[in-house]
């Protein structure tokens, strides 16, 4: 189904984005 398609696009774009805001938002610990 195209729908069930686009739907899954939206939602692993949703996914990436909150996770580079999480990315961004907690700096990653330097040694």
């Amino acid at each position: 189904m195209m729908l069930d398609r686009s739907h899954a696009h939206r939602l692993s774009l949703s996914l990436s984005l909150s996770l580079s805001s999480l990315r961004f938002r907690v700096p990653p610990y330097e040694e």
